[in-house]
């Protein structure tokens, strides 16, 4: 059923693309896009279309088709993220966005929004536990009320369900995602929405699958607010300008090659089936050959080390993934505390979102710690080396503290130096923060009141980034095992200081990918200092 849709998709555009009459930019258009920033509504949990990868980057079909757009047109593009559909709509018919993508033409937002012509044609789809698809279906499913629905406020097609199906009850969620996993949890029994959406969910459900589709609007093409018809003009030419066969690859790409985790392709599996197989016939091979004391011993070691195995993968994989499960909510509270401080002028609430965002700031800390340490310990990480201006990094490093540990601020001290504005360093910006803000965090950690020093020097083409603080110091018994991961050394004979104790491992380790070399003075009672030494030639 999907190359169907995609065939039609495909001649809609060529044909829409042989009638257009393309042409260039009139000076008027050409004035109107060098002065003027357009602002662009992003929806990101709306996939394929739009949505967010690894918690940082918003990536989908829409987005890529908005770069096409501004390199073919030269726009200025303004990205204004949207938690939810309906302050997203609100938005654009507010005229607070100046356009919005993707989106089905209706009557009613044709008051308030020109279209493009359509972009993809994605028809609406019936989802259902896999138990379910022989009991329910789009014939029948009027006849059954008991049956519960699931929707997203201000979709489209939850205005059709409303519509149809007066007698069901309809649940309400926020998103698509939060509908799939309702239905999923047994919440829900149906789900209605787009088909390549609902696809995209079901490489991640196995439970789930479409049983039929819905006769109903199935196009999906870019709103422009109506106050502005040159946009819209601009908009309509700068698709009409893209090749012909880019929209199509786009929808080829994104509705037929979506990423999938390792352990989901069948190649996986099928190479875990091979070395199983591999396995056994090895072990039994040796069975044969050997005496039985010896057979006996080799099965134990054989059993061990592969217990081993497992449970150090186990470990690694159980890290990797409860890190990125916290960090998803730990965005979202970060994101909506901002927005609570913004929103509101009480003192109280500005104050309670300041230390909900410092203490989110720091947990998110020790996640990432936790997520490079097991990276690190699995030998997983990925090295990405480009030109890197270290002021930036420490000036980025160091107003993330400063939104961390507001409250020590007025007890420490913080100066950074940056002794040359134009030293650039080939390296991984990433890694390189992480290193420098594990070892940032034990200073204010350990630090009550003071001073703490943060920047870097050049001599004879050596970088020598420092840390120095005027903290309680390191014992020097201690300073042997420091970069012994999960080591906490004690403030006194019984308190252990907060923290994981992989901080200064991780950064150690980091330091040793990265080609630089660190070291560690210290003097108990008043304070330490960290350097990292790169050779620049």
């Amino acid at each position: 059923m999907k190359p169907f849709f995609l065939s039609i998709t495909v001649f809609m555009l060529l044909f829409n693309s042989l009638m257009a009459d393309v042409g260039d930019f009139t000076d008027q258009e050409k004035q109107w896009i060098r002065q003027n920033e357009v602002k662009v509504g992003m929806y990101p949990f709306y996939p394929p279309y739009a949505y967010i990868l690894d918690d940082e980057f918003i990536i989908g079909l829409f987005p890529d088709l908005r770069e096409l757009m501004k390199n073919e047109s030269g726009l200025r593009f303004k990205q204004v993220f949207y938690p939810d559909w309906q302050s997203y709509l609100l938005a654009a018919k507010n005229r607070e966005i100046d356009i919005i993508m993707p989106i089905i033409p209706t009557d009613e937002r044709k008051i308030y929004l020109s279209f493009t012509k359509p972009i993809v044609m994605d028809p609406h789809a019936i989802v259902v536990r896999n138990e379910d698809k022989e009991r329910i279906s789009f014939d029948n499913l009027k006849k059954q009320n008991e049956i519960v629905i699931g929707a997203v406020k201000g979709y489209f097609i939850t205005q059709f369900v409303q519509e149809h199906y007066p007698a069901h009850q309809i649940k309400y969620y926020a998103d698509d995602r939060q509908c799939i996993n309702a239905l999923a949890n047994e919440n829900i029994d149906v789900f209605v929405t787009q088909t390549y959406t609902a696809g995209f969910f079901i490489q991640e459900n196995e439970n789930l699958t479409v049983i039929s589709d819905i006769p109903t609007n199935t196009v999906l093409s870019i709103g422009i607010t109506k106050d502005k018809p040159i946009l819209s003009q601009i908009i309509q030419k700068t698709i009409d300008r893209l090749p012909d066969d880019a929209i199509p690859d786009l929808i080829n790409q994104w509705t037929y090659q979506q990423y999938q985790p390792l352990y989901k392709k069948p190649f996986f599996w099928m190479f875990i089936g091979l070395a199983a197989v591999f396995i056994s016939f090895l072990l039994f091979g040796m069975n044969k050959f050997l005496q039985i004391k010896v057979r006996k011993r080799t099965n134990e070691l054989m059993s061990a080390k592969l217990k081993a195995e497992e449970s150090e993968n186990l470990k690694t994989a159980f890290v990797l993934n409860i890190s990125h499960e916290i960090r998803t909510p730990l965005n979202a509270i970060n994101g909506f505390s901002e927005l609570l401080a913004l929103q509101f002028n009480d003192d109280t609430i500005k104050e309670y979102s300041k230390d909900i965002i410092a203490n989110s700031h720091r947990l998110t800390t020790v996640i990432e710690s936790m997520i490079i340490f097991a990276q690190l310990e699995s030998s997983k990480i990925v090295i990405k080396r480009t030109k890197t201006q270290m002021c930036d990094i420490i000036e980025a490093v160091s107003l993330k503290f400063k939104e961390m540990y507001p409250e020590k601020l007025d007890d420490i001290k913080f100066e950074t130096e940056c002794s040359a504005s134009n030293v650039v360093v080939d390296t991984d910006p990433y890694y390189l923060r992480k290193m420098l803000g594990f070892v940032l965090d034990n200073a204010f950690k350990f630090t009550k009141s003071g001073r703490i020093r943060f920047g870097f020097r050049v001599y004879q083409q050596q970088l020598n980034i420092f840390i120095e603080d005027t903290g309680i110091g390191i014992k020097r018994e201690a300073i042997s095992k420091i970069f012994n991961k999960f080591y906490k050394f004690s403030v006194s004979d019984e308190k252990f200081h907060a923290g994981t104790g992989v901080g200064l491992s991780v950064s150690k380790k980091l330091s040793e990918e990265l080609g630089f070399s660190m070291t560690l003075d210290s003097e108990y009672g008043h304070g330490t200092t960290v350097y990292f030494l790169y050779n620049m030639k």
